[in-house]
């Protein structure tokens, strides 16, 4: 659903190369910034904001991959031809991404940790992103 991995998911692809470097740069990223500040308040807020929106889309991809996996297990269990609309899976994620930035926004309530509304944040980012990209046509058809 991200343009960025666009092609790679249009061809099936298990890895993705350029996740791969992607998720090493920001792994790389994370461990200069805490070996720079480990007590600063600017790195517990990156570290929310990369570990938390990094726990919603495994999240996600794992109950996609849940959901398939029963259906293969179960095939009877849908029935008919199903097609989604790229509008309507655009929006599926932007509703998603809002109520995980809601539950890391009550976390930060609760426990005033930059660690949760540097989660709270990117999650309410990564929601207006995909109900804006909701309205773009995806350049390649899946």
């Amino acid at each position: 659903m991200n343009p960025v991995f666009e092609k790679d998911i249009a061809s099936l692809r298990w890895v993705s190369p350029r996740f791969l470097v992607l998720l090493c740069v920001m792994t790389a990223l994370l461990v200069f910034l805490g070996r720079l500040s480990p007590a600063g308040m600017g790195f517990e807020f990156v570290l929310g904001a990369v570990l938390l929106l990094w726990t919603f889309m495994d999240l996600r991809h794992i109950r996609n991959m849940f959901f398939y996996l029963h259906l293969h297990l179960r095939p009877a269990s849908m029935d008919g031809q199903i097609k989604q609309s790229y509008w309507l899976s655009q929006r599926l994620i932007s509703y998603d991404a809002f109520a995980y930035g809601l539950i890391y926004a009550v976390a930060w309530l609760a426990s005033p940790r930059l660690f949760f509304i540097g989660g709270a944040l990117v999650c309410f980012m990564l929601a207006l992103r995909h109900f804006l990209l909701a309205n773009r046509v995806p350049r390649v058809k899946a």
